[in-house]
Formats: structure tokens, C-alpha cells, sequence
């Protein structure tokens, strides 16, 4: 089955559901993780337009669980912004941000590459863009999985043209 068939099927699915009511808010006091079931936000192949794909997660969402609070400010390709809160146990960004289903991407040699943020591919492979990663504004001069995490800091995940 070809790619444009494939999304025109998606599409007419995701609008018949939303026609017939198939689909609900979660409730305000169930954290957003519940969104993803399988716990993985998308592949490559996934998307038909990198920019333009839905958000899965709507601002305000809390996301995860755990004893330590992140703010995560996500700020897409034309600069809309959508702030979350991250809850989790893990001691690395990168770890916090993949359980809580924020983000996807690849492992490699220097550890999480970074694809996939609120469902929105940046890939500078294919694309020339990436998901510039910053603390309190300044950009980080770590990777997300070198990065220690504390309760209460603030990140941001910024898409980021070539």
C-alpha cells in the first residue's frame, strides 16, 4: 500500500472518529501517559509532513509519575509553545522525558537522538532540523542522557531549523 493511500486512510479514520464521538478528553486528574498505550510515540515512517503532525499531548498535560517535577516547554516550528509538567523518578532528562512519552528517537554513540517531541518530527538527516535542547534558555551542552535532573528545574525542547 503506498504512503499518500495509507494517510488518506488515517485521516478519514481520524475523522470519522471524531464525527462519531469516538474520542474523550481524559480526565483532569489521570496523568496524559495514558494517551500512548503501547509507549512509543511514533516511527520514521509514521508521518506524512514533518511539521504539520498533530500533537498528542495538549498543553498544561502531566505528564508520568515520580517524586521529582520538570518543566518542559516544548516550542514548535512556527512558535507555538506548550509547556508540561514531567513527573518521574529517573536521574537523566532522557530517561524522564522517554517514560513520560514526550519524547522518541534513536540510541546512538552519543546517546538519545532526538526525533520525535509531542509527536513532531524534526530530523536533520532528513529535514536539516533538530530538537535544540536548552535549560532556563541556554542551550545545554549535554546530550539528555548525560544530563543530571533535579525536582522543580525547567526545560526547554526547541524545534530548530538547519
Amino acid at each position: 500500500m503506498n504512503r499518500k493511500l495509507l494517510v488518506l486512510i488515517c485521516s478519514l479514520f481520524a475523522v470519522l472518529c471524531l464525527v462519531c464521538g469516538c474520542t474523550q478528553e481524559a480526565p483532569q486528574n489521570e496523568t496524559a501517559t495514558d494517551a500512548v498505550s503501547d509507549g512509543n510515540l511514533m516511527s520514521d515512517g509514521d508521518l506524512a509532513s514533518d511539521v504539520d503532525a498533530e500533537a498528542i499531548f495538549e498543553d498544561g498535560a502531566v505528564l508520568g509519575e515520580g517524586s521529582i517535577a520538570l518543566t518542559v516547554k516544548v516550542v514548535g516550528a512556527d512558535g507555538t509553545e506548550n509547556t508540561f509538567t514531567v513527573n518521574t523518578d529517573a536521574d537523566n532528562l532522557a530517561d524522564a522525558l522517554l517514560n513520560a512519552n514526550l519524547v522518541d528517537g534513536d540510541d546512538g554513540a552519543y546517546g538519545l537522538y532526538i526525533k520525535f517531541v509531542n509527536g513532531v518530527r524534526a530530523d536533520y538527516d532528513l529535514d536539516k532540523a533538530y530538537w535544540s535542547l536548552q535549560k532556563n534558555g541556554e542551550l545545554l551542552m549535554t546530550g539528555s542522557h548525560e544530563t543530571p535532573i533535579a525536582d522543580g528545574e525547567q526545560y526547554e525542547l526547541v524545534y530548530t531549523a538547519g
